[in-house]
This record gives structure tokens, C-alpha cells and sequence, in this order.
């Protein structure tokens, strides 16, 4: 029984370092795609499974609050799990977690794991800090992708940074997984302020960012807020995947 049951344990199975905790994970789901053969009633005679597939969130907190913490590219294989994307969340009373959306082909049947993707890395950097940054870097020197100024009169109440890829899968003459490949690196930036919040004067947002969405909710029993969404591509590291 202790082999199979696990009580208060998680594993960092996709081996991100000192700067993560694992908090959940793995915990995957099977999905297998289904054919059938009809006969001349209608009714099945046949059928095959295939191109089945394990998806998985692994969770993670942050270990520190000062400096910087690093996060994987997307795209990057790790023990078979092709990493989607992940999200880094900040609240106003909580440390940084960490969400990242794996999937890993099953290899059964025939089917063969992803390797050598493109991969994407941020062009932020992820801040380690108690509560919400009123600041996010670029990698690049002197970059700024936002930033909340000091004479704004909002407060922020929450912050999110992601980091995503459009993965694409060919299956091979059986069904069964063949190749694969990443394009369209996609960073979003998510962020909710106290208050009527006026991008022009509260807050700052770097080239090449496009402020998506910004919604505002209020009432007579809720504090005013705003919610801002913007978003920015990132090209292929060099020297990953594909075609250059």
C-alpha cells in the first residue's frame, strides 16, 4: 500500500530548482481518442483507441522574496512533458506561485514523446516579493513592461504573468503521435487595480505591449476596481526546433 498510496507529497518533476516549491503535481489525465466501425444497422462492430495523450498542471510557490526567479521556457521538454505554458500569480497577501501546463504523449501504441521544439523564453523578468510588484523589467537593459507611478492613485490588488506557445501535433500513419512543434510565442500581463484606474496617468506599459481588455466593476457594496489585460509575442530562442 505505501507504494501505491501517497500521503503530503508532491514532486518537482520537472526539476525547476532552488526557486520552486512543488506544491502539486504530477497528477495526470489520460485522454485517448476513440474510432468505430458501423455496420449496415448503424450499430458498432469495431473500434480502436489511439493518440492518447496525459495532460497536467504542476503547482509550484516561490522559496524567496528578494531577487529575481526563474522560470522555464515554454516549449522545453522535461522528462517527456512538453511544458504549454505557466503562469506566475501574485495576490496582496500571498507569495508568487507558479502554474505550468504540461502535456506527454502515451507511447504504447507506437506513439513517440516531443523533442526538440522551438522554444520561447519571457521578455520580463519575474520579480520574488511578498504581495504584488508595483514594477515589471524587461530582460533587455532599461526595459520597463510596467511599471504603476508614484503619484498614482490606485492601488494594485493583483498581478499575472504568462507565458505561452501554439503546439502543434502530427500523427503518423497510424494514428499515433509522429512529430511536433511550437510557433507564436504569447506573453500576457494581467493586472487588477483598487480603484478607477487611468492608464494614461497611473501606470506605465512597455513597447510593444497592447492593452487588450480594461474592465472596470463597482457597486454600492463593492470597493471600485479595474482589471487591465495586455499582451506581447516573443520570437524562437535561437537554435531551438524547426526550420531557422
Amino acid at each position: 500500500m505505501a507504494g501505491a498510496v501517497k500521503i503530503f507529497d508532491a514532486t518537482d518533476a520537472l526539476s525547476l530548482g532552488d526557486d520552486w516549491e512543488p506544491q502539486a503535481g504530477p497528477n495526470p489525465t489520460l485522454t485517448k481518442n476513440r474510432a468505430q466501425a458501423l455496420d449496415r444497422h448503424g450499430d458498432e462492430f469495431a473500434h480502436r483507441q489511439y493518440g492518447g495523450k496525459y495532460t497536467a498542471t504542476f503547482s509550484y510557490v516561490a522559496k524567496k522574496v528578494t531577487g529575481y526567479l526563474t522560470v522555464p521556457a515554454a516549449g522545453v521538454v522535461k522528462d517527456g512533458w512538453h511544458i504549454d505554458g505557466w503562469t506566475v500569480a501574485y495576490g496582496n497577501e500571498a507569495f508568487p506561485t507558479l502554474s505550468v501546463e504540461c502535456h506527454k504523449h502515451d507511447t504504447s501504441q507506437g506513439g513517440v514523446l516531443d523533442s526538440d521544439c522551438r522554444q520561447y523564453e519571457p521578455s520580463f523578468k519575474v520579480p520574488a516579493c511578498w504581495g504584488v510588484p508595483a514594477k515589471i523589467e524587461g530582460t533587455a537593459s532599461g526595459v520597463t513592461v510596467f511599471e504603476l507611478k508614484a503619484s498614482a492613485v490606485v492601488g494594485l490588488r493583483s498581478l499575472s504573468l504568462q507565458l505561452t506557445v501554439n503546439h502543434e501535433d502530427v500523427p503518423g500513419r497510424d494514428g499515433e503521435h509522429f512529430a511536433s512543434d511550437n510557433r507564436d510565442g504569447t506573453e500576457t500581463l494581467s493586472v487588477e487595480f483598487t480603484g478607477d484606474v487611468d492608464l494614461a496617468t497611473d501606470a506605465t506599459l512597455g513597447d510593444g505591449w497592447t492593452d487588450d481588455t480594461l474592465a472596470k466593476s463597482g457597486g454600492n457594496t463593492a470597493v471600485t476596481t479595474s482589471t487591465l489585460t495586455a499582451t506581447h509575442h516573443v520570437t524562437k530562442k535561437a537554435s531551438t526546433g524547426g526550420t531557422t
